[in-house]
């Protein structure tokens, strides 16, 4: 056997290992997503249930599972929670201060427990911006990009 077919021969092998590694990701990736939607769809019908009325209008579902933490389920809130957070959002220049925004969403989250999704914003402090939009879109706030839709 020539050194150059003793090279194909094994570039073919590793290239083999390296798809079929690949394949097997892509088999995780799947089941992953196929538990994932899961969860998030157990999540409506528990939700829609519990809180009596359909996804957007009693309740949000934000996706976190792209950064591996599920997703966190808001309920609609006390009507004082919107109008002391857009008098804190109205009153400072640069917007709200992450102590404004967990005292606006917090109450209002029904999944995960309580703590746990403080555990989740420490880890992604992008999610309680994420759940703070969720929540006001619950009250009827439109951001302007969705208005003419």
């Amino acid at each position: 056997m020539s050194d150059e077919t003793k090279t194909q021969d094994d570039l073919a092998e590793r290239l083999a290992a390296a798809r079929a590694r690949k394949a097997v990701k892509e088999s995780a990736k799947s089941v992953d997503r196929a538990r994932s939607e899961l969860e998030k769809l157990e999540l409506e019908e528990r939700f829609e249930k519990e809180l009596g009325g359909p996804l957007g209008q009693a309740f949000a579902i934000v996706d976190a599972s792209h950064v591996g933490e599920g997703f966190i389920a808001i309920k609609l809130g006390e009507d004082v929670l919107w109008n002391t957070y857009k008098s804190a959002v109205a009153s400072r220049k640069d917007g709200a201060n992450v102590v404004e925004t967990e005292s606006y969403v917090l109450p209002c989250v029904v999944h995960p427990s309580k703590d746990d999704y403080r555990k989740i914003v420490k880890r992604r402090p992008f999610l309680s911006d994420e759940c703070a939009l969720a929540l006001s879109g619950l009250y009827g706030f439109k951001r302007k990009d969705e208005e003419g839709k």
